[in-house]
């Protein structure tokens, strides 16, 4: 004779247990699942050595067909997150004359080598001239090819510590009007005697203030005045420990 235990319901303890095995079952495949989408993010996120190499290799001999100042190979930039629309792999680079770092790589569009010297010098160059007069008006100030070898670390609070209380400046062109102007790159040329718009963003490490619009209005003066920039856009931010300050933010076209 045999027998089993009912519950309320009409439901069996066999039935309570076939329906247990069946949960964990299930939760057992949505882990596997996560595991291996965990892993295979994991591993696209991974640079491929070959790939790097190989972005290397072509940078140099780009290099020695292209400029005739010392320029050097010292890195590779791998864009896992897709930043960037025309390149995978780009070779970082450096100009010894002039100190601008800049990327070499082949278009993955076009299949053409190609690099942002230019404008990556122009970059360093704007933010160079435009300094002095934000510093006069905001105090410390801190530009973009100061601020790479910290925001490409490691280290959090060492990031902090050196961009503290500082004014980031950092200046944008627009990448298809710069390139449409075919400069070569062995002579570089200013951006000054070309009509160019570029965007000055200024982050400011405080709240707005009143006497602002008035300073603001000096700084772009002072650039105009100086021949240093004749027409552009400032945008200024503010931020609070590092975090923007959404609903204070200026822009003027100028």
């Amino acid at each position: 004779m045999s027998f089993s235990m009912q519950t309320g319901g009409g439901w069996t303890v066999n039935k309570y247990k076939k329906w247990g095995l069946i949960l964990l079952s299930i939760i057992g495949v949505i882990a596997i699942g996560i595991a291996i989408l965990v892993f295979s993010f994991w591993q696209a996120m991974k640079a491929d050595p070959d790939e790097e190499e190989k972005a290397i290799v072509l940078a140099k001999e780009y290099v020695e067909g292209t400029f005739r100042e010392k320029v050097v190979v010292y890195d590779v930039l791998y864009d896992n997150m897709g930043n960037f629309g025309e390149f995978e792999y780009a070779a970082k680079v450096r100009h010894e004359k002039y100190g601008t770092e800049f990327l070499i790589y082949r278009n993955s569009e076009t299949g053409k080598m190609e690099d942002t010297f230019v404008i990556n010098k122009w970059v360093d160059d704007a933010e160079k001239a435009i300094r002095p007069a934000v510093a006069e008006k905001l105090g410390d100030t801190i530009i973009s090819a100061e601020m790479n070898p910290f925001i490409h670390g490691d280290d959090y609070e060492e990031i902090q510590k050196q961009m503290e209380g500082k004014t980031e400046i950092n200046v944008f062109f627009d990448e298809e009007e710069v390139r449409a102007l075919k400069i070569d790159p062995n002579e570089p040329k200013s951006y000054t005697i070309f009509e160019l718009k570029p965007t000055v963003r200024l982050e400011i490490p405080r709240k707005k203030e009143v006497a602002d619009k008035e300073a603001f209005t000096e700084i772009i003066d002072t650039w105009k005045s100086s021949e240093i920039m004749k027409h552009g856009t400032l945008i200024v931010s503010y931020t609070k420990g590092g975090v923007p300050l959404k609903e204070e933010e200026w822009s003027w076209d100028f």
